[in-house]
């Protein structure tokens, strides 16, 4: 018996035209993409030499007389002359543009590392609270979404501005909240905070070895108890442990880190011996009654300045930070002069434009050799 088999196109080519085949059409798209990049790409290109030209070589004129696009970018070089309050890196007004965009490209960064960082973390709770089953949280967190998602942003920051910040008084009539240090204005809230110390680092590290001993202690004696079936208190023990390690570092750390620099004649040794001497500067016997006397007139203003202690520092060190918190609760007058480098220092104590020198014991050293 003959078998009948259906007759089977001999290839593909012979049943799919080549306008419809998806291999061709394919690379087609792909020969066509990479046109018309070139074409933009070119276009781009004609049109920044054509404004070049219309500009004139006068707009990029080098230093030696040639001109050249590079020379256009000459200005980075030239100092910026304006402040940015704050900064990741060491910068000064006397800095260059380049300095200062570098300065904005860390802030920048910060910005959006912190932003994802908490923008995530908010997101998660709000999250959480839409799926509580309390109907307050759930529809609280339910209109905060609403409104986040279906209010422009530049409306959310007019609001924030003229609705909120505004309200504060200004800074010279900063709100005190409850008599703690905490002071609010429409420059933000001002709060203290956290210096670290250079014997800081030290302590740190005895910190951090502290919470690896406490979880593995917490670990260890766990295991005992599951083994021997008695309790180990394991709470107390953790808990001595971790304050025996931190004792420690604390006890241990270096307090010689820290030094100032002055002059022999001066007699200066200490804070105390600070305060002696400005006593017999201003003529009292105690600086406690400085208030009393400036508001009598007995003390006059300009004496009060001139007979302050001039003070060089570097920029951000913790050693001034250290040396001015012993020196206001004694009503010892003062001014700073903050440095870039420990040379500048050096060289304005060397000049007589300060009669204190503070810094790290390592950097007088290194400035004394």
């Amino acid at each position: 018996m003959a078998e009948l088999s259906p007759k089977l196109p001999q290839s593909s080519q012979d049943s799919v035209p080549f306008w419809r085949d998806i291999r061709v059409l394919g690379v087609l798209a792909q020969i066509a993409f990479v046109i018309v990049v070139v074409i933009s790409i070119s276009w781009l290109v004609t049109n920044i030499l054509e404004n070049l030209t219309t500009l004139g070589e006068n707009q990029f004129l080098c230093r030696d007389g040639t001109s050249s696009i590079r020379c256009a970018f000459d200005f980075l070089r030239l100092d910026a002359q304006f402040d940015i309050s704050e900064t990741l890196i060491t910068y000064d007004p006397s800095d260059s543009y380049a300095r200062a965009l570098l300065v904005g490209l860390g802030n920048t960064i910060r910005v959006t590392v912190f932003g994802v960082i908490l923008a995530t973390i908010l997101g998660t709770f709000v999250g959480i609270a839409r799926l509580s089953s309390n109907w307050l949280i759930s529809s609280i967190a339910k209109w905060y979404v609403d409104i986040m998602r279906n209010t422009p942003l530049l409306l959310q920051l007019f609001f924030l501005f003229f609705g909120v910040i505004l309200l504060f008084p200004p800074i010279s009539e900063a709100i005190q909240l409850f008599g703690l240090p905490f002071y609010l204005s429409q420059r933000g809230i001002n709060m203290p905070w956290f210096v670290f110390m250079p014997s800081a680092g030290i302590w740190l590290a005895f910190l951090v070895g502290a919470i690896v001993l406490a979880l593995v202690l917490w670990v260890m004696l766990g295991r005992q108890e599951e083994r021997t079936g008695k309790a180990r208190n394991r709470p107390f023990w953790v808990l001595l442990a971790f304050l025996a390690v931190v004792g420690i570092g604390w006890g241990g750390r270096s307090t010689n880190s820290q030094a100032m620099m002055v002059a022999k004649a001066q007699r200066i040794r200490t804070v105390d011996d600070m305060a002696a001497t400005m006593a017999r500067r201003l003529g009292v016997n105690e600086l406690a009654n400085v208030s009393s006397q400036l508001a009598s007139g007995a003390i006059t203003e300009e004496q009060l300045s001139a007979a302050a202690y001039q003070i060089c520092a570097l920029k951000d060190d913790p050693a001034e930070v250290n040396l001015t918190a012993q020196l206001r609760p004694q009503n010892i007058p003062y001014a700073v002069t903050r440095f870039d480098r420990a040379d500048q220092a050096t060289e304005a104590y060397a000049a007589g434009e300060c009669e204190i020198y503070v810094a790290r014991s390592a950097v007088l050293a290194g400035e004394r050799a």
